[in-house]
């Protein structure tokens, strides 16, 4: 039994810009930071775990070049590809959006991603990943209940579909129905009329209680070795697991273990640094130094965070 097509309440094609297109240079620089942090995160790891620390210097290098090498190659790649723009179709229906790209450049990605398979080398393989998350992201679909706030942007006749936290859904319009389709968008995203909403502090979302804790984990790791400011291991074990039961608790013991982590990321290694004094005995303690007072005051921020927004 074929499903019942929703009525539409607009409809209209676009070329979406690539040159001029801020959050596409954005995103581009998240995905090549994203890859770049892994390799920089297991590198400096590696340093402070076998007390390697003159090699902190050489390990930011390799990450620096790592970001630019891919941020700069995939930027090429991308206006080698769609220079004039991407042709988008939108449709905005009673529940949601759509955004369709130009089935051609799908086709395009899917031959590619053949002829990469049948090669049999690695860089084929890359090939055929990259045209598959080309082609799914051919067809996006957002509910309005999904969507928080609006930005719009005059100058690009742009409207940014906002949830709590990030971009779901960029829609690019015709100058002469811009205001149109703000006005039916607008009327669809309720809580676009409601400043107290906007305005109180949201509660941490799943995503960002994975990501903190992700995070949360590998810094927490990162303080174990013996580092500049000596600081007991068992100590730094007991931080990371009531920081952990502050990001997944809710009311009053969440709020009792975000103050004691926020206690501890504080106190500790001032203590310490009083207690046990700093180490400079090896070559590179400066820079180890540094990442110590980077982790610390990642687990109190966090902890702010969690006690602001419980």
């Amino acid at each position: 039994m074929s499903k019942k097509k929703e009525k539409v309440l607009m409809e209209w094609e676009v070329s979406a810009p690539v040159l001029k297109n801020k959050l596409f240079w954005y995103q581009l620089a998240v995905v090549s930071g994203s890859g770049a942090l892994f390799v920089l995160l297991l590198l400096l790891g590696l340093n402070l775990y076998e007390r390697h620390w003159e090699q902190i210097p050489d390990s930011l290098t390799v990450g620096g070049v790592l970001f630019a090498g891919m941020y700069i190659s995939f930027g090429l790649i991308a206006l080698a590809m769609f220079f004039r723009g991407s042709v988008t179709r939108y449709v905005l229906s009673y529940s949601g959006i759509y955004q369709y790209t130009l089935q051609r450049r799908s086709k395009l990605f899917q031959w590619l991603g053949l002829l990469g398979i049948l090669s049999g080398k690695s860089a084929g393989y890359t090939a055929a990943g990259a045209s598959m998350l080309a082609d799914a992201r051919s067809t996006v679909y957002v509910e309005w209940s999904e969507v928080c706030c609006t930005e719009v942007s005059s100058g690009s006749h742009e409207i940014m579909l906002r949830d709590e936290w990030h971009t779901k859904m960029q829609v690019f319009c015709p100058q002469e129905k811009c205001e149109k389709i703000l006005g039916i968008i607008q009327s669809k995203v309720k809580r676009e009329k409601d400043p107290v909403a906007k305005n109180t502090p949201e509660s941490m979302t799943f995503l960002h209680k994975i990501l903190f804790t992700l995070f949360g984990v590998i810094f927490g790791i990162f303080l174990l070795p013996s580092l500049p400011v000596p600081v007991v291991p068992l100590f730094s074990l007991i931080m990371l697991l009531i920081f952990l039961l502050a990001l997944w608790s809710d009311g009053k013991k969440g709020r009792v273990a975000a103050l004691a982590v926020l206690l501890l990321a504080i106190g500790l290694p001032a203590i310490s640094a009083v207690a046990g004094g700093v180490s400079y005995q090896k070559d590179g303690a400066a820079y180890a130094l540094v990442i110590e007072v980077v982790l610390y005051f990642y687990f109190a921020f966090v902890a702010y965070l969690r006690l602001r927004r419980q």
